[in-house]
Parts: C-alpha cells; structure tokens; sequence
C-alpha cells in the first residue's frame, strides 16, 4: 500500500492525506515505511492539532510556511496571542491563520478561558476569508474596559457551522453592562447546520427576547445554555421547533413574567401571580428525542417529564425541595412515572429521600450531584 501512495503524484497522494480525520490512522500510516515516517511525521502530524503553548518563533516559521500550515486541522488559542493586537507576534499568529486553509475547529476558550475582544474580530475576518473547512467554532470573550460593538462583525458572515460554543466574561467596570448579542443572534439564524450550540453567559442575565422562539436547526442535537433571561412561551416553541434535540443543559436561567393587564379596580394588597417557569409551556410530545436533560433552576424537570420524552435515560437536578409537601411529592413521583419506562439515571441531592425514590423505581440508578454531569459531546469531524 505504502508504494502504491509513493508512486501517485505529490498533490494526489496531499489530497488523500488531507482525508485522514485521525491522529491514530496518520500514525499507523507514517509506521508502514520510513519515506511515509519522514514525510508525514515532521510536516502532518505534528500540526494536525496547535495547542496554546506554541511561542512566537513558532507562530514566524508557520507564518512563512503556508505548505505545513494547510496541515492544521484543530488550531487552540489563548490569551497571549491577543493581549496585543498591534504587536509583532499577533500580527505572525494572523498570517500563519490565513494559510490554514484545511482548519476545522477553531478553539478560544481553551481550558473554558476566555481571550480580550480586542483583535478578536482580524481573528475572526481570517477565518472566515481563509478557512472553507471550517465547522467548530469556539469563542470565549472577556470585554475589559470597554464594550467594544465591533469585535463579532463578521460573526453573521460565516457559514456551515456544525458546533458553536459561545462564553463571555465581564470586568469589573463593566459588570453591570450586556455585551452586544445581536450578531451571535444572527449568526445562529445564518447557521442551520448546527448540531451543537452552547451559549453561557457571565455574570448578568442575559435577555435573548422572543425571536429566539423561531431559531431551528434541522439536525440540532446538543443545547446548553447559562445565565440567560427568556419568556416561557418563547424558549419552549425553540424546543418545540428542534425536534431532534438529544441533550439539554439549562443552568442559573430566569424566567420573564408574561405582559399582565392592567388592573380594573384597586385592591389593597394585591395578589402577587406566581413566578414563572421557563419550561411550563412544554407539551406532549414537545421533545420526541431528548434523551439527557439538566435543568439546575426550580422545579422545571417537572415540565419535561410531563412533555414525556419517549427516549429519556437521564434527568437532573432533583431536589427534596421538590417533595416538600404532600401534594409536591405526589407531583414529583407521577412527573418521574411518566417517564420511568426508559430513564436509567436520576441526578440531583435528595438527601433522606433518596431511598424512598429508589424503592419507587428499583431500575432507577439515584446519584448525588450538585452541578449538572458532562453531556455527551456533539461535533462534526475534526
């Protein structure tokens, strides 16, 4: 085999090469001689995948080396690249960018760090422009002094993206402010082909407001979101409209109150109406594929279990707030029945309660946890 690739052209034997999604497999095939071990190990794989330890007399040489940059298929940053957008080692990183044309996956929320705004948006203009292959993106931001608008400009413009995953941290000046959402918004509407969105926002609650009910993604699969401010009716009709979503995260989100009319007559201790919750609007039906949830506010399991995902094996986070009273405990065990036909793992802290749910649901594995599990990973090849 390993003559047979030999004796093709060079731009041939590139393009089957380029094809190679594995680390292992380009291995395996560098080990069948010793012409493959010399042109594949020191120019393939040692630049499949960038990590952020690379230093500046690294980022020059791949700037003047457009052949091993093309072999890049997951690129890693951090910080250090874009403290100084003016500087002479950012100015290589973006040139040896532009030469990565087989790039896949574009991580800057390595280690779930973030990177300043500033610079991010020549970053992002690069990778739009120079890397057709692109499907993971990743962006972690951290807005300093200044809440720049322009950084995520070109954020609308790119396209066939599977994986999105979006954090962003405040300074302390700005901890008060919302960072510009719009073009991530839009960004999400331009993208159909994502199987994975992942957005957590810091700090502040996030209002993503009512468009949001009309984001579908065809083949969505994994969702996950932090600190976000919704309507009930509006975040459920997203559920609702992305059918074959499989693993939901919802954490430290709150819920708007629905607009109320105005009040005919006056009353003098006026009847407060019952804080919302984010997944009420949930029907039968709602979420035909779901089959790992976290939902780490309220009582909102509850709703997902009277949607009845037919393929649900786990849910969390349960609480023995939730089986406080009598009339609260009967509603806990019957939203729990109504989907105990295919769930195998419960997660949540019910502390004494937790024997009286297993004997309930003896099939049923009961696990301690405060903070929501690992979902499984979603992406597009690497």
């Amino acid at each position: 085999m390993a003559s047979c690739l030999l004796s093709l052209p060079n731009e041939l034997t590139g393009e089957i090469i380029d094809a190679i999604p594995s680390l292992s497999d380009i291995l395996s095939l560098a080990l069948t001689c010793r012409a493959l071990k010399n042109l594949l190990i020191p120019s393939v794989l040692n630049y499949r995948h960038i990590s952020p330890t690379k230093t500046a007399v690294f980022w020059l040489d791949l700037a003047r080396s457009p052949d091993l940059a093309r072999n890049v298929r997951l690129l890693e940053v951090d910080s250090t690249l874009l403290e100084e957008p003016r500087g002479e080692l950012f100015a290589a990183f973006c040139r040896a960018l532009r030469g990565m044309s087989g790039l896949r996956k574009f991580d800057c929320a390595y280690g779930n760090g973030t990177v300043p705004s500033m610079g991010l948006g020549e970053v992002l203009e690069a990778l739009r422009t120079s890397c057709p292959h692109l499907n993971d993106l990743s962006l972690g931001v951290y807005f300093e002094n200044e809440m720049r608008d322009d950084w995520d400009v070109e954020l609308p413009k790119f396209r066939n993206i599977e994986t999105f995953y979006y954090s962003d941290r405040l300074s302390a000046p700005l901890i008060y402010a919302y960072p510009p959402f719009g073009n991530v918004l839009c960004f999400l509407f331009d993208n159909p082909s994502l199987v994975s969105i992942e957005l957590h926002f810091g700090y502040n609650p996030r209002p993503l407001g009512e468009s949001f009910a009309n984001l579908r993604c065809p083949n969505l699969k994994k969702f996950a979101i932090t600190h976000a401010v919704v309507l009930s009716s509006a975040f459920c009709s997203f559920l609702r409209l992305n059918k074959s979503l499989e693993n939901l995260r919802i954490d430290w989100c709150e819920c708007l109150h629905p607009p109320q009319p105005p009040q005919q007559t006056f009353q003098l201790h006026p009847r407060m109406p019952q804080r919302p919750r984010m997944l009420d609007s949930l029907q039968e039906g709602d979420l035909p594929n779901l089959r790992n949830c976290w939902v780490g506010d309220d009582d909102n399991w509850i709703y997902v279990c009277k949607a009845k995902p037919p393929l649900l094996r786990s849910l969390g986070r349960i609480r023995s707030y939730d089986f406080r009273r009598p009339s609260h405990s009967k509603r806990a065990f019957e939203a729990i029945t109504a989907v105990s036909g295919s769930l195998k793992l419960l997660y949540g802290s019910l502390d004494h309660l937790k024997e009286d749910v297993i004997a309930a649901f003896p099939s049923l594995e009961v696990v301690s946890m405060q903070c929501y599990p690992s979902l499984p990973q979603v992406s597009g090849p690497v």
